[in-house]
């Protein structure tokens, strides 16, 4: 928290300008908030912790690595490994979503390969051959985003997704 505000400067707004209220100039705050953090840190054991909502995260047939791209890392090998959450309204689509995450893929072994998946399939982001793809269900409407920039292997790569809630783009 680089200006002590009580903010993660991973959600900050604006890291390095004091402003708990999450106000800047750019006008009045949208009242948005993070719903789920992990970043990994623990180094050991079956749970990665939530640092923002609570949502602390059972882990199944995962490693970990001393060596993330900031701090400790998490590996999914191949074959059943996951992180599941327990069920949360928090994590219903209302009129927005934003989902991000660093991936350092070793390889890619299948055609399609889950990165994140809401169980009842209302957003999904995943990776089909190396390029991200993205896809939204709200209202038994889809709506998709797929990245025409592959991914490489032993590379971190940041991945992002925004979907405004009107139902025409991410």
């Amino acid at each position: 928290d680089y200006d002590s505000d009580g903010i993660d400067n991973d959600f900050d707004n604006c890291p390095y300008n004091y402003n708990p209220d999450q106000l800047d100039s750019d006008g009045p705050d949208p009242a948005l908030s993070p719903v789920a953090a992990w970043h990994f840190d623990e180094a050991a054991g079956t749970t990665a912790i939530d640092v923002v909502g609570g949502h602390n995260a059972t882990l199944n047939s995962t490693d970990w690595n001393a060596v993330g791209y900031r701090g400790a890392a998490m590996e999914f090998p191949v074959g059943g490994s996951s992180m599941s959450v327990p069920a949360s309204t928090e994590f219903d689509i209302t009129d927005h979503l934003t989902i991000s995450l660093w991936i350092n893929p070793s390889a890619f072994p299948g055609n399609v390969n889950r990165l994140l998946t809401r169980s009842n399939g209302d957003y999904v982001f995943r990776l089909v051959g190396q390029n991200p793809h993205f896809y939204v269900k709200k209202d038994g409407a889809f709506t998709f985003a797929r990245a025409n920039v592959a991914i490489n292997a032993n590379e971190w790569t940041h991945l992002a997704a925004v979907w405004d809630g009107l139902g025409d783009g991410v």
